[in-house]
């Protein structure tokens, strides 16, 4: 996204409800699904030199996100699991 003031709302975020960071005009984000349920995003904001993102830069954040969200997904059990043990 060249321009985050542009398009404050993007397909998929629209949950998103925290302040946006003031100053950052050039935005990636990818939603983190774990068996087809939404545990979270990740954003990154400003390239360096205020480079655009690359289709690389997408695929890249892409592929955190889809091995970040069983991570956090696992962390989400553990944490219920202490509160009913």
């Amino acid at each position: 996204m060249p321009n985050l003031a542009d398009h404050v709302r993007n397909p998929g975020f629209t949950e998103f409800t925290n302040p946006l960071p003031v100053g950052a005009f050039r935005f990636l984000a990818a939603p983190m699904f774990h068996r087809r349920e939404r545990v979270g995003h990740v954003f990154v904001g400003d390239k360096d030199r205020g480079a655009e993102f690359t289709v690389a830069d997408e695929e890249t954040l892409t592929m955190f996100a889809a091995q970040a969200a069983p991570v956090i997904a696992n962390a989400g059990c553990w944490a219920m699991r202490r509160l009913v043990a």
